[in-house]
């Protein structure tokens, strides 16, 4: 009798799942009809968009590109850069470097240099003062004369 019931019971659960596997897989079928049907919607409503989107896409891919190209040369610019930099370094430290073995000479013909500057200044004072001093007694003999033929 147990058995009898064991078997009853199981083939009772057996019917109901095979009930409710033709349930899920009608409601499968209506859920992908469901699907092509919304899809064909959506498709429907965005074709235009859907074709300027792809436009885009590409147009998208060309500057990607075109940044990559730029990017890649950007890179070896800035290395050549560095490169150029790192031997003007070392110019200007050899430069630097020679200057600074002639650096007693150099002080030597600065000051020099500035004694000269000064002398020329006070050269030129002294050439104005006697320009004025010529030009007064110009006109002090003029105004004699004037004063004599008065």
């Amino acid at each position: 009798a147990r058995r009898e019931a064991a078997a009853r019971r199981v083939a009772a659960e057996a019917e109901r799942l095979s009930m409710e596997r033709a349930h899920v897989e009608r409601d499968r079928a209506h859920v992908a009809e469901e699907f092509e049907r919304m899809e064909k919607l959506i498709e429907a409503q965005t074709a235009g968009d859907a074709s300027r989107r792809d436009e885009l896409a590409g147009q998208k891919a060309a500057k990607d590109g075109e940044i990559d190209e730029l990017q890649r040369r950007l890179a070896a610019a800035l290395a050549e850069r560095d490169a150029i930099d790192a031997e003007l370094r070392d110019c200007d430290a050899k430069i630097a470097s020679a200057r600074q073995k002639f650096e007693r000479q150099l002080q030597r013909l600065e000051q020099r240099d500035a004694m000269v500057k000064s002398s020329a200044a006070d050269c030129e004072a002294e050439l104005d003062a006697l320009e004025r001093e010529k030009e007064a007694i110009s006109r002090a003999a003029i105004e004699a004369e004037a004063d004599a033929a008065q």
